[in-house]
C-alpha cells in the first residue's frame, strides 16, 4: 500500500520524504453519472453555439452504460435541470441532445451556487452502490449575485461542492476566456476536496477536447475514502503536495484527505524538517485503520528533480514567477521556465497555470507548441511585420473575430449574414488601455434616409488582436512577401514552404505578447518617441486646418448622402434592454510634461501638398504611438522599476478615479496615469 523514499535535496538543501499510495484498480463496473452544469450567461453571447454543439457531441460519444445530466445556469432563478439523470442508449441520447439543443442559450447574469444546489439534488436523484457522480462546470464569467453579496454567494457556493464532495461527487471546472475570477475557482476546487480538475481555455473551440479529457480522469479515478497523517522519528512534516490527476497542496501540515486516486495511487511529497531514519503513517484507508512505521528508501534522482518541480510549478500557481523560473531552470525544464517568465498577460498566465496543475499527469503535452524563440519574436511584432510591408495582405476569414463589448447597431447598415473576408489595411493602438488592433474596410449595404433601395458601401471598423492586454484574435490569414515570411516562420507562427501568393494560417496562439526587453525606456528611446508624437500631433492640427480651409466644398443633397463604393461614418446606438456583464480592464497612459513642441507653419502649402503631407505624419503617427505603447504595456507588464516614479497623488478626472505619478527620466518630466475602467464582456 505504501511505499516511502526521503533524503537532502542538494541545490535546495532541503529534505522530502516521497510517499507512493495505492489502493489497486476495482474490478467490479460501475455506473459513471456525469452532470453539466452549463454557463448561460450574456457573456456567452458569441460562444453559445460551439458550447451547445460541443456539448451534443460529448453527449453522443459516450458509452450506453453512462449516465448523464443537464444544468444550464445564469442569473438568479434561472438555474434548471433541463435533462437527466438519463442513461445513454440511444433514446437517452436522442432526449439529452434534443434539450441542449431547445435550451441552451444565452439567458443573463451568473450565479453560482444555485445550479450548484441544483446538482445535490440531482446525484440524489441516482444512488446506489456503484454509481459515482462527476459533476463539470463550464464558466466563462464571474459571480453576479443581485440577492446578496459575493462574499455570500462565495460561500454558498464553496458550501455547495463541499456537500457535493461529502456525498463522493468529484467536481471539475471548466474556465473559459480572461473574465472569469480564477481565485473563487480555485476556492471552490478546494472546497471539493481536489479531487477534480480545473482546466482552462482560452478558445471556445477547447470546450470539447477539454471535457472528454475531465472524462477520462474521472474513469481513472478510483473513489476512495483516505485520511492520512505523516510524522518522521526526527519531528512533526510539513507541507503535503499531491501531483495527481493535478497539482494541489494539503490544507493541514502533515495531514491530506482523499477521495480518490488517480489511476489507484497517488505519489505524495512530504516535506521533512531534516533528515529521518522512519516514517510512521496512521489513519484510514476505505474504512480500515493504518499504522505502519517505514524505514524510506534512497531520494532517487527523478524523484528529487521531480520535487523541484512540484515546487517550481506550485510557486507559479501561488504567483511567484520569479522563483517558479529559477525552480524550473534547476532542473533543466528550460521550456517550461521560459514559459513561466514570459507569462504577462491574464491569457498567457491562465494557460500557464493549466499547464502547471497538470504538469505530472500528461507531462507529453507540456510546452506543446512553445518555440524558444528570441526576445524580437512576439505578438505585438507580428502585427507591425504583417502591416508595416505594404506588400503583404492580411484577411480575416468569416468567423475569424468574436466581437466584445457592448452590443451596438446602426438601423441604416444591413449586413450580410454569411459575412466575408475583410482585408486589414492598417493597425491601431488604444492610448488608455492595452488595445491593439487591425484597421480593415468592410462591406456593407445601407437604407437611405430618404428610402428606396439599400446603397452598396464600405464603413471602417478596427478588430482587437489584443484586447485589455491579452490576445483575443489568435488565427488569421496573410499573403507575405518573402522577408515576411521568414520572419514569421522563425518566430513559429506559420508553416510550410514558401510560395508567393499564398494565403498562410498565422497563428499567435503559442507565441508570448511581448518581449520583456521592451521593458527598456532607455535604449528604446520612449523619451524621444513622446517628443516626435507632440511634434506630430501640432503638424497634424496645422495641416488639418490647412486642408479644411483650401478643400473645395461639395454640396450634399437628400438623394445624394449616400455614394455607392463610398464610405459610410456609422451611427450606432447602444441596444437597448439586452443584458450586459462586465469586468475590470487595467488603463495606464505615459504623458510628457512640459515640452513645447516645434510650430507648424504650413501658410504657403497647397490643398495638394498639405492633403499629402498630413497623410505621412497621420501614418507617422501611428506607428510612434503603436511603439509608446508597446513600451508603456512592456513596462506595466514586468512592474518595471527603470522610472522611479513617486508614490502620486490620487484625482478623480473624469468618470474613474485615477492616480497620477511623476518622475523626471533623461533631463524629461514624466507622468503616469492608472486607472481601472469598467467594460462590457457581452
Amino acid at each position: 500500500m505504501f511505499t516511502v523514499e526521503s533524503g537532502r535535496i542538494g541545490v535546495l538543501n532541503k529534505y522530502v520524504a516521497v510517499v507512493g499510495v495505492s489502493v489497486g484498480i476495482p474490478t467490479e463496473i460501475r455506473n459513471n453519472h456525469s452532470i453539466l452544469i452549463l454557463d448561460c450567461s450574456v457573456s456567452m453571447s458569441g460562444s453559445i453555439n460551439d458550447l451547445r454543439e460541443d456539448s451534443q457531441e460529448y453527449v453522443s460519444e459516450l458509452g450506453e452504460k453512462d449516465f448523464v445530466s443537464v444544468i444550464i445556469f445564469s442569473g438568479h432563478g434561472r438555474a434548471r435541470l433541463i435533462a437527466g439523470p438519463t442513461q445513454c442508449n440511444t433514446a437517452g441520447k436522442l432526449m439529452l441532445k434534443r434539450a441542449i439543443q431547445s435550451d441552451v442559450k444565452v439567458l443573463d447574469t451568473t450565479v453560482f451556487s444555485e445550479p450548484l444546489e441544483l446538482a445535490i439534488a440531482t446525484v440524489k436523484k441516482l444512488t446506489g452502490s456503484g454509481t459515482v457522480h462527476n459533476a463539470v462546470l463550464f464558466t466563462d464569467g464571474c459571480p453576479v449575485p443581485t440577492k446578496w453579496g459575493e462574499a455570500t454567494e462565495e460561500a454558498k457556493a464553496c458550501t455547495a461542492v463541499h456537500i457535493l464532495f461529502r456525498m463522493g461527487c468529484i467536481v471539475s471546472v471548466i474556465g473559459y476566456g480572461v473574465y472569469y475570477n480564477e481565485k473563487f475557482i480555485n476556492h471552490l476546487i478546494q472546497a471539493a476536496g481536489n479531487e477534480g480538475i480545473f482546466r482552462h481555455i482560452s478558445e471556445i473551440e477547447d470546450f470539447g477536447a477539454v471535457i472528454k479529457h475531465i472524462r477520462e480522469t474521472f474513469i481513472k479515478t478510483v473513489i476512495s475514502d483516505i485520511v492520512l497523517s505523516f510524522h518522521s522519528d526526527k519531528g512533526p512534516t510539513g507541507r503535503i503536495f499531491k501531483t495527481t490527476p493535478q497539482l494541489f497542496v494539503s490544507d493541514e501540515i502533515g495531514i491530506i484527505i482523499m477521495k480518490g486516486l488517480y489511476e489507484g495511487k497517488a505519489t505524495l511529497f512530504i516535506e521533512l524538517l531534516g533528515p529521518c531514519s522512519s516514517i510512521k503513517i496512521t489513519g484510514k484507508v476505505n474504512g480500515k485503520t493504518v499504522d505502519e512505521t517505514i524505514k524510506p528508501g534512497e531520494l532517487s534522482d527523478e524523484n528529487a528533480a521531480d520535487y523541484v518541480r512540484t515546487l517550481g510549478a506550485t510557486a507559479f500557481l501561488d504567483g511567484n514567477y520569479a522563483t517558479a523560473a529559477e525552480m524550473l531552470n534547476l532542473v533543466s525544464d528550460e521550456w517550461l521556465a521560459e514559459k513561466v517568465a514570459s507569462a504577462l498577460t491574464t491569457r498567457e498566465q491562465r494557460e500557464t497555470a493549466d499547464t502547471c496543475r497538470r504538469y505530472f499527469v500528461d507531462r507529453k503535452f507540456i510546452g506543446a507548441g512553445l518555440k524558444p524563440t528570441g526576445p524580437s519574436h512576439c505578438v505585438l511584432n507580428v502585427i507591425r511585420t504583417l502591416i508595416e510591408d505594404p506588400e503583404n495582405v492580411v484577411s480575416l476569414p468569416h468567423g475569424a473575430y468574436k466581437r466584445s463589448g457592448l452590443l451596438t447597431a446602426d438601423p441604416n447598415v444591413i449586413e450580410s449574414p454569411l459575412g466575408r473576408t475583410l482585408q486589414v489595411l492598417g493597425y491601431r493602438s488604444h492610448e488608455g488601455r492595452f488595445n491593439f488592433s487591425f484597421l480593415a474596410l468592410k462591406d456593407i449595404k445601407v437604407r437611405p434616409t430618404n428610402g428606396g433601395r439599400p446603397v452598396d458601401m464600405q464603413m471602417w471598423r478596427t478588430y482587437n488582436v489584443v484586447l485589455d492586454g491579452n490576445l483575443h484574435m489568435p488565427e488569421f490569414q496573410a499573403s507575405l512577401t518573402e522577408e515576411s515570411f521568414n520572419t514569421l516562420q522563425e518566430a513559429g507562427v506559420i508553416y510550410g514552404d514558401y510560395i508567393p501568393g499564398r494565403a498562410y494560417t498565422v497563428n499567435l496562439r503559442g507565441l508570448k505578447m511581448i518581449s520583456p526587453n521592451w521593458a527598456n525606456p532607455a535604449s528604446l528611446g520612449l523619451v524621444n518617441l513622446l517628443k516626435e508624437e507632440a511634434d506630430l500631433e501640432v503638424q497634424q492640427t496645422a495641416l488639418n486646418a490647412r486642408c479644411k480651409a483650401l478643400k473645395p466644398v461639395v454640396p450634399t443633397t437628400a438623394t445624394t448622402e449616400l455614394v455607392p463604393g463610398g464610405i459610410y461614418n456609422p451611427k450606432s446606438v447602444v441596444v437597448k434592454d439586452a443584458p450586459v456583464e462586465y469586468y475590470t480592464a487595467p488603463c495606464c497612459e505615459y504623458r510628457l510634461m512640459k515640452y513645447k513642441p516645434a510650430p507648424c507653419n504650413c501658410d504657403k502649402m497647397s490643398f495638394e501638398e498639405a492633403d499629402k503631407k498630413v497623410k505621412e505624419v497621420r501614418q507617422r503617427l501611428i506607428v510612434v504611438r503603436f511603439l509608446i505603447r508597446s513600451i508603456t504595456f512592456a513596462m506595466e507588464m514586468v512592474k518595471s522599476g527603470a522610472i522611479k516614479w513617486d508614490a502620486g497623488k490620487a484625482t478623480q478626472r473624469g468618470q474613474y478615479p485615477k492616480l497620477e505619478q511623476s518622475a523626471i527620466f533623461q533631463g524629461a518630466e514624466l507622468k503616469r496615469v492608472t486607472w481601472e475602467e469598467q467594460q462590457a464582456c457581452s
